[in-house]
């Protein structure tokens, strides 16, 4: 799943599942960690 199409469902309103919502939610933190690694 490519980030624009999660952004695309997140503007979708309330159509995500619990299931995508957390899956989201460990993308992000996968992403912070990722950009945080940069800076060090």
């Amino acid at each position: 799943m490519s980030w624009a199409h999660l952004f695309l469902t997140i503007g979708g309103g309330g159509t995500m599942t619990k299931f995508e919502k957390i899956y989201l939610m460990i993308l992000i933190l996968d992403l912070l960690v990722q950009i945080i690694d940069l800076f060090k």
